[in-house]
């Protein structure tokens, strides 16, 4: 398995650079009409992990996805066969914010393209995380920060909705901005959260939580069965709340 290293965090808004063979389960999800700039994560050859909200509006047709590539380049374009997903709409910041993206025909794996498994557990408050992306920011260089989980009774200070399907960051001078929703949260080569809208540096931030869609994600995994070693699928409040 492959694991990336962590060079350093500016201060500010700004986090640091990086490179796809550092995080080569990423890659871009962009709806061309209307317009959406998305991240996601690649579970298998044909599988992608991302947020509901991401392709929720948007034809198959106007979903790209851009695998091992660090520019907006369409010659690496894959072509989609199905979209599933779990949306509330409006109260996805409470309620359910979650998609799966099959793809026609089989990613070859390299440097830059490689699968994450999903989360396996529940980690401790206090265990460091890592979230990775494009955004919409120019020059629109691939960027990382360091998070820490935290408990979703704290988050609710700032986001007074119910919260026992999502996960909860503290606030950091670093953050995830627009165009990175449906990107990861990175525990252990896990993928544990996904990110949601854009976040205010110095404020908590919430993400979808998951472990609790392990069933649904497993259930709609793209043609090949997802082998990895898993616990049941529970939707009671966790140790994050």
């Amino acid at each position: 398995m492959w694991y990336f290293t962590l060079l350093f965090v500016t201060s500010g808004v700004y986090t640091a650079q990086t490179t796809l063979s550092q995080f080569p389960y990423l890659v871009r999800i962009q709806c061309t009409d209307p317009k959406v700039i998305c991240a996601g994560s690649l579970l298998n050859e044909e599988t992608i992990l991302t947020a509901g909200r991401c392709v929720a509006n948007c034809p198959t047709e106007n979903i790209v996805v851009i695998a091992g590539s660090e520019e907006y380049d369409l010659n690496f374009r894959e072509e989609i066969s199905k979209v599933t997903q779990l949306y509330d709409g409006r109260n996805s910041l409470s309620g359910d914010d979650i998609a799966i993206i099959c793809l026609k025909s089989r990613l070859q794996y390299s440097e830059r393209i490689q699968p994450i498994s999903i989360a396996s557990r529940r980690y401790p408050l206090g265990t460091q995380g890592v979230i990775s992306g494009w955004g919409r920011a120019l020059p629109n260089t691939l960027r990382y920060t360091k998070v820490k989980l935290v408990s979703n009774r704290y988050c609710k200070y700032f986001y007074p909705v119910p919260h026992e399907k999502k996960i909860c960051t503290a606030e950091s001078s670093t953050s995830a901005h627009m165009g990175n929703d449906g990107g990861p949260l990175v525990v252990e080569n896990e993928v544990v959260g996904l990110i949601l809208g854009k976040g205010s540096d110095y404020t908590p931030r919430l993400y979808v939580d998951v472990y609790l869609y392990r069933n649904f994600i497993k259930e709609n995994m793209c043609n090949i069965p997802y082998n990895q070693n898993s616990a049941q699928h529970n939707t009671t409040l966790s140790t994050y709340q």
